[in-house]
């Protein structure tokens, strides 16, 4: 048995739910059209009961039959637990309703506010129809004041987006040497985002929407074997968004793996400002950012992180 890893997962079913003759305990109510289980009939009764059920079966139920199905992970649930749940996932569906496993509470709860522009812009509120953006990294210390684009940087970025809004490649440059030292390349099939890197024949990457809020993101060796799995949720918090990430990393030839939150917080103008992160069992760190330039269509342009990291960056835009 691997060490238990902590997941966050929002799950929305797209799926009908089954009528009375399938599932004697699910009914509808006449009146409100809306799906009920039981005598629970709307979405704070549906959480209720739905968190009554057994902490560790709903979380190994998760981790076994979506999250880490391929994983060689031995998280074992009953049956009755996944009737038992996806019946309560399809009825809160039905009202509408998006939910979140919160690995803290071991609870499930309801998302803020429904996430629907699913673009790798709008995902970061970036501005425009940018058609490419390059970044130009300097080491921590560098003065803001003196860095440009013709100073010495570590690292430069090219991302290039299609029309649509998502990203079609991204080549990282070296400093030193001037020379690009790694390229991914993405393709888009229906609900999907694959990528490969350096003209492997093999794609390593895969990303998919399992809801208008929330996606799954999956690294894989050139074996196709998962070497990671990330999960993404996007909300609503008090007029802010935040994006959570749950990542867990393969560590060959162990017995566990390396597992990571992610939480990035963002203002009311919807600018990034702090990303908290905690590796396994070490403390959470914080790393704050501060955009200090933008351009006409409002994209920062010049960034100080905590640590005193900079980041220029250039746009160009589909006209």
């Amino acid at each position: 048995m691997k060490q238990p890893f902590i997941i966050i997962l929002a799950f929305l079913f797209t799926a009908s739910i089954a009528d009375a003759q399938q599932n004697n305990d699910m009914k509808k109510d006449k009146d409100t059209c809306n799906c009920r289980i039981g005598d629970a009939k709307d979405v704070a009764a549906l959480l209720a009961q739905l968190n009554s059920w057994d902490k560790n079966e709903l979380e190994n139920y998760y981790a076994n039959t979506y999250l880490c199905a391929n994983c060689e992970v031995d998280y074992i649930s009953s049956g009755e637990t996944a009737g038992f749940v996806e019946a309560h996932l399809k009825c809160l569906q039905s009202l509408g309703v998006s939910v979140i496993w919160d690995s803290d509470k071991k609870a499930f709860r309801e998302t803020g506010n429904i996430f629907i522009e699913q673009s790798d812009l709008k995902i970061w509120n970036e501005k425009g129809n940018i058609k490419t953006k390059t970044l130009f990294l300097f080491a921590p210390g560098a003065n803001p004041d003196n860095v440009s684009i013709n100073s010495d940087w570590q690292q430069k970025i090219v991302v290039h987006y299609n029309r649509d809004g998502n990203v079609d490649s991204i080549a990282y440059i070296d400093g030193k040497a001037k020379a690009t030292t790694a390229t991914t390349i993405y393709a888009y099939t229906g609900d999907e985002k694959l990528g490969k890197e350096n003209n492997s024949p093999f794609y390593t990457y895969r990303k998919k929407w399992l809801a208008t809020n929330t996606f799954v993101e999956t690294m894989y060796d050139s074996s196709g074997a998962v070497e990671s799995m990330t999960t993404v949720v996007i909300e609503m918090q008090d007029n802010r968004k935040v994006i959570t990430e749950k990542k867990w990393i393969k560590v060959p030839e162990e017995l566990f793996n390396i597992n990571i939150e992610g939480r990035y917080f963002f203002d009311e103008q919807g600018r990034f400002i702090s990303r908290k992160e905690k590796i396994s069992d070490t403390p959470e760190t914080e790393e704050t950012n501060s955009d200090l330039q933008f351009d006409a269509a409002g994209n920062a342009t010049k960034s100080v992180k905590s640590g005193g990291k900079i980041i220029l960056r250039q746009y160009e835009y589909y006209y």
